[in-house]
């Protein structure tokens, strides 16, 4: 029988706590093999981790491989990681007690959050979308983007049909609007559709479009930069408000300020 994930975890978080309290104490040529019982955990954690977990696990993995460097350890890496263990453990307790919104059964697959973007924008749009997870806690099985590996349509599915599904199902649409993003006809129809639904929206300019250029839906709305870490956090705020998640603060602001370096 799989070892229950919670005890994996425990022991993660125990190793993890002894090895940053002897950090400074240990020679840096033993610090490779003295890592290795929690590099060890951690994989067994990944394996054992529900499928609901699907971005922490990739985390998880990803973080412990940048932890190695050659024979020695990459420090950031190993911050990284230890992160991702803190950001578990919250998640993880704080469900017992305090469990999120689910979308409900008769919405078969649909999200909880849509983000209307163009696929000329890949690279933003993958760095926001690991903001939401990485940083805000979501899942990416609560995110609907089309652009994105693991959340598109699947080969024969109508766009349009499943666009719409989602649209009206989703309790958040986002909208990334760019220059690329204007020039769509497909993106501002799906503006449209996403504002005739009663749902919380949420509207972000790249920094080089001006808000007043965009069009009387943004305006009529008020959007904010997507570069402002402000607007960011605010819009972070809402979403631990409404599913009721667990703050992780600070690894959120440590992964809004990463977003908004790639704009300059």
């Amino acid at each position: 029988m799989q070892e229950d994930y919670r005890t994996i975890l425990a022991t993660c978080m125990r190793l993890k706590e002894s090895a940053l309290k002897n950090m400074s104490l240990i020679m840096p040529n033993i610090l490779y093999q003295s890592l290795q019982p929690l590099f060890h955990e951690v994989g067994a954690l990944v394996n054992a981790l529900p499928d609901d977990f699907a971005s922490q696990k990739q985390f998880l993995s990803s973080d412990s491989a940048s932890c190695v460097m050659g024979q020695g350890i990459n420090i950031y890496g190993l911050g990284l990681l230890v992160r991702d263990l803190d950001n578990l453990n919250v998640i993880i307790n704080s469900c017992e007690l305090m469990p999120k919104k689910k979308v409900s059964e008769d919405k078969g697959t649909c999200k909880k959050v849509f983000i209307s973007h163009s696929s000329r924008d890949k690279a933003i749009v993958d760095a926001f979308v690991t903001l939401l997870t990485r940083g805000g806690g979501l899942s990416q099985n609560d995110i609907f983007c089309t652009s994105i590996d693991g959340m598109k349509i699947k080969n024969g599915e109508d766009l349009r049909k499943h666009i719409q599904t989602n649209v009206n199902f989703v309790d958040f649409a986002i909208l990334l609007v760019s220059r690329n993003y204007k020039e769509s006809e497909i993106c501002l129809n799906e503006m449209g559709a996403v504002w005739a639904i009663d749902k919380k929206i949420k509207a972000y300019v790249f920094p080089d479009l001006e808000e007043e250029r965009v069009g009387w839906l943004i305006n009529d709305k008020a959007a904010e930069k997507l570069n402002d870490i402000t607007a960011l956090t605010s819009l972070y705020e809402e979403l631990l408000e409404f599913y009721h998640m667990p703050s992780t603060f600070a690894g959120w602001i440590a992964q809004a300020k990463a977003f908004c370096e790639k704009f300059q």
